[in-house]
């Protein structure tokens, strides 16, 4: 064969190194994104009666460890371990909240349960600091606006030509839409999130000389419509707050030099008003969405977790992921609250957190978001465009999200690995060029 022929073979292993180490990334992220996921779908029904609830959740941790290995052969290879590190110290109230759910294990009522829990978290964490130190924000986003265009056509598809499968056709649902997720609200409250980073990246293509903003437009208005037949009013809440928070910030960094202090203090002004009118017409507003301000008896459920659950143990909680993954438990929840159908989280993100770890975990947990919002802040006023806004505009949709459906850790664990990237990236001294 001679030289070249060698030549040859080492040119064709070089470049299939290449390909591979390209195709690592999208792999990395969208395995993860889908693992993140998938205990809060139909899917995840389906293969439990396939596998077996003992099997399921311990072949998703070994996806987990897969992808950990993956993303720290990509670290050592692009010398970014030592980034990883340094930017996981400076996160250190990460390892405390995560040390505290770990150590639930020895007292919670379902040790099993409470490991599987603590293994997804910790994975996800990893898998999303490893997000944060990999990618720029525009290469988050642009990730999120492909895994959110994708999820947005397949939940429609299904909701459209499998309904069985795509929507809840049952009372009190009356054939909301779900998609590929067990919950409409679960569903409502996700696409919210995608129709933000729609919105956002149509605002940033618009801020750019040359932009395309068509197509983020085209699917904002499509994720609009989504929104609308899942019938989550936490959806519609979610969809008004998060697109009133980008169009506002998107015009103050337009006229932000023209404006003075008067300019300011009257819209504090018309800002408490509204607030004001609201709170005292609540009634009113949720009778808009065929809603009372029980919050469809979430309220009740909240008073006997906090009077009768809670108190019961608030310092250690139950165990992290414990509580809700008793069948009794949950039966006993719905005859106290007398619901028509079965109570299966808490529908309060924080609440459940506080059922988990008790007040031992809930403050360096509390402590994370505050230093992720304030991170956030500082950054999104350091950036000074729609794009460096997100950050703060996701932690503002987590806080109220969370405040009447548990996407803290409970069904999913989506919201916690994008906020760990988002964390990562705003916790970096400088934001390197975009990546893969």
């Amino acid at each position: 064969m001679g030289g070249f022929g060698w030549e040859g073979i080492i040119l064709v292993g070089v470049n299939m190194h290449t390909r591979t180490s390209h195709l690592m990334q999208p792999f990395i992220w969208v395995t993860a994104f889908i693992l993140s996921n998938l205990r809060g779908t139909v899917i995840w029904d389906v293969l439990k009666q396939g596998l077996g609830l003992t099997i399921l959740p311990w072949i998703e941790i070994f996806l987990w460890i897969v992808l950990l290995i993956m993303a720290v052969r990509s670290l050592i290879r692009d010398n970014l371990i030592s980034a990883y590190l340094q930017l996981w110290k400076e996160n250190w109230l990460l390892f405390i909240f995560i040390g505290v759910t770990l150590l639930s294990i020895l007292w919670s009522v379902a040790p099993l349960a409470s490991v599987y829990r603590v293994a997804a978290l910790l994975f996800a964490s990893l898998i999303g600091a490893y997000m944060g130190v990999r990618y720029s924000l525009e290469s988050l986003l642009s990730i999120l606006f492909k895994f959110g265009t994708l999820l947005l056509i397949v939940c429609f598809a299904l909701a459209l030509f499998l309904p069985f499968v795509g929507t809840m056709d049952f009372e009190p649902y009356n054939g909301a839409w779900r998609g590929v997720f067990w919950h409409k609200n679960q569903f409502g409250g996700i696409v919210a999130l995608i129709s933000l980073v729609f919105l956002v990246g149509g605002l940033h293509e618009l801020e750019r000389k040359g932009g395309t903003p068509t197509l983020y437009f085209v699917f904002y208005l499509f994720s609009l419509v989504v929104t609308y037949f899942s019938k989550s009013v936490a959806g519609y809440f979610l969809c008004i707050i998060m697109s009133f928070c980008a169009v506002l910030v998107f015009l103050w960094l337009k006229l932000r030099h023209r404006l003075i202090a008067i300019h300011y203090y009257i819209a504090l002004s018309l800002g408490i008003i509204a607030a004001v009118v609201l709170a005292s017409n609540l009634d009113i507003v949720f009778g808009l969405f065929n809603r009372q301000t029980s919050l469809t008896g979430r309220i009740p459920l909240w008073n006997h977790l906090i009077q009768d659950v809670f108190l019961q143990s608030p310092w250690v909680g139950y165990g992290f992921g414990a509580l809700w993954s008793s069948a009794s438990f949950r039966i006993a929840t719905q005859k106290v609250v007398n619901w028509t159908f079965p109570v299966a989280i808490g529908d309060n993100g924080f609440l459940d957190i506080l059922l988990h770890v008790g007040l031992v975990g809930f403050v360096p947990f509390l402590g994370v978001l505050i230093v992720s919002f304030v991170r956030s802040g500082r950054f999104a006023f350091g950036q000074r465009s729609i794009l460096g806004f997100f950050p703060l505009m996701f932690m503002i949709f987590v806080i109220i999200a969370n405040i009447s459906f548990s996407f803290f850790l409970e069904t999913e664990t989506f919201l916690w690995l994008v906020m760990i990237a988002a964390l990562f990236i705003v916790t970096r001294p400088q934001q390197p060029a975009p990546a893969g």
